[in-house]
């Protein structure tokens, strides 16, 4: 059974980047967050999901290594000498069965759940 993970990355402040440098500036900066997104390996379904905020669906074994990895990545991004603030999370998803007993449908979820909430900014 192979394991799947939900991640977000919330750019912080985009509002105020807009604000202060310009919306070119704060459009760079997502526009190296999305190229960022997209090449990381055993990933899928990129997606902006709203005006600061990436998602993507990770499939490999190892997503606290990964989540390590994306936010060295992002630590290193400076837009005019300004060094600006991620939320990395992630969290396992769930595979759901159906099947039926005495004519009812049953749902009920993988027993092996574990959730993953690692939300800090990167430092």
């Amino acid at each position: 059974n192979k394991s799947f993970y939900l991640f977000t990355i919330d750019i912080k402040y985009l509002k105020k980047i807009n604000y202060v440098l310009g919306y070119q500036k704060g459009n760079e900066l997502i526009m190296k967050v999305s190229k960022l997104v997209k090449s990381l390996e055993n990933t899928e379904y990129h997606s902006r999901i709203g005006a600061n905020f990436f998602t993507f669906v990770y499939n490999g074994s190892n997503p606290a290594e990964l989540e390590k990895r994306i936010k060295d990545q992002l630590n290193l991004l400076i837009i005019d000498n300004y060094k600006p603030t991620f939320y990395v999370t992630f969290s396992k998803l769930i595979r759901y069965r159906k099947r039926r007993r005495n004519g009812l449908l049953i749902t009920d979820a993988n027993r092996r759940h574990e959730s993953y909430l690692i939300q800090k900014p990167i430092t």
